[in-house]
């Protein structure tokens, strides 16, 4: 799925101003890199958008999360936590930014 189709996709998902919280791009070994900034979402929100994501892209991809970590730990929890699906094959916070977790997302 190209670029376009993908930005098309998550207007449904994130509407307005909004959908700035998405960056769309690719890693080094090619695979698209969704970063998604949850700042200012509550948890149910949040989820909705990412369980959103998931069911938009049916390739391989990574899923960045920008969900900070000093104004508590309620999206963090629900990365680590809450958030199941048998596509999330690795879940790995960042050394250099302890508010940022990187999702793997297999093909479905």
């Amino acid at each position: 799925m190209g670029y376009e189709q993908m930005m098309d996709r998550m207007s449904y998902l994130l509407p307005g101003e909004n959908l700035q919280r998405v960056r769309i791009g690719h890693g080094p070994s090619g695979e698209m890199i969704i970063r998604l900034d949850l700042h200012g979402m509550r948890v149910a929100q949040a989820r909705r958008v990412i369980e959103g994501i998931l069911l938009l892209s049916r390739e391989d991809f990574l899923l960045d999360l920008i969900h900070g970590y000093s104004h508590g730990t309620a999206l963090k929890e629900l990365i680590f936590c809450n958030l199941q699906n048998t596509r999330i094959r690795e879940r790995r916070s960042l050394p250099h930014n302890p508010g940022e977790t990187l999702l793997r997302i297999a093909a479905a």
